[in-house]
């Protein structure tokens, strides 16, 4: 299936949002895309069309913590597996994160951010009447969710792993919400994609037009 497939997938299953890959990759509101090899990729803009749209920030809770079947984690304190329930908050403690499965990843983005275009059929009518628009291979990005942090580990192989360390409140947190400031990597990494303390858009919400100015 391909690792992007994969976390595209989950998104569109339990939220109804399509990935952005890489994760944190610059897309903008209203950006026309392309689905190439299952990634969506910005090719232009509606301005550059000569069509304008309003915009909203969206409301809602939204955040991600999901990680991928195959994908588990271990805590350990003074040599032995602890549970986080019983993490000591101050003591040394080290993370491990198992890939068993290919084309696996895991992710923690505590807070989405949203931004909607608000007058959605106005654009898709102006868009109806492009002579230029090719309605089944273009898309629009008509929502967009970015995180201002966010934690992305991703392996295209399968029995790979990674190793933190930090103190019992710093590994909660990474692995809470994926606050990685005061966490260090204390192997050479085996996964594929390794996305630490940045921000950046994550998940979309797309739409192609038909002829007749509807959105489908």
């Amino acid at each position: 299936m391909g690792l992007p497939k994969k976390f595209d997938d989950r998104l569109k299953n339990n939220l109804g949002l399509r990935a952005v890959w890489l994760p944190g990759t610059q897309i903008d509101l209203g950006a026309v895309l392309q689905l190439k090899d299952g990634i969506f990729e910005s090719i232009a803009n509606l301005s550059d069309f000569g069509v304008n749209f309003r915009w909203r920030e969206l409301g809602g809770d939204l955040s991600l913590k999901f990680q991928a079947r195959g994908v588990s984690s271990m805590v350990f304190q003074a040599g032995a597996q602890v549970d986080l329930s019983h993490v000591d908050i101050k003591a040394n403690t080290e993370l491990k994160i198992d890939f068993k499965e290919e084309d696996t990843y895991f992710i923690r983005a505590p807070k989405l951010s949203g931004i909607g275009i608000s007058n959605l059929m106005t654009v898709a009518k102006a868009v109806a009447r492009l002579s230029e628009w090719q309605h089944r291979r273009y898309f629009i990005a008509w929502n967009v969710y970015r995180a201002g942090e966010f934690v992305f580990l991703g392996s295209q192989s399968k029995n790979k792993s990674v190793r933190f360390q930090g103190s019992g409140s710093d590994i909660i947190d990474f692995l809470t919400v994926g606050a990685s400031a005061n966490v260090a990597k204390v192997t050479a990494s085996s996964v594929n994609i390794e996305i630490m303390g940045k921000g950046g858009p994550l998940a979309l919400r797309v739409t192609r037009i038909k002829k007749n100015g509807r959105p489908f």
